[in-house]
């Protein structure tokens, strides 16, 4: 896997890797690990299925961001 870093400004870098038909972007490469390394399916955290509750029955795109604090998603319909 390659792991690429995009400079946005000072003090700010976000480093991004397509792998295993993902797309991860993050402003740390241990986040970047930690996806690569999972042992289990994004669809079975409770959390995933919360931010997705009432969707639409297809979609083109989704995000979905996690902290310590909060979960969100977005997607946008075909």
């Amino acid at each position: 896997m390659t792991v690429h870093e995009l400079g946005l400004g000072a003090g700010l870098q976000v480093h991004y890797a397509v792998f295993d038909g993902l797309v991860v972007v993050s402003t740390g490469l241990a986040a970047i690990d930690q996806v690569a390394s999972r042992s289990h399916s994004l669809a079975d955290e409770h959390a995933y299925q919360t931010a997705l509750s009432g969707r639409p029955d297809q979609l083109s795109s989704v995000l979905f961001a996690t902290s310590a604090s909060s979960s969100a998603s977005a997607s946008k319909p075909d």
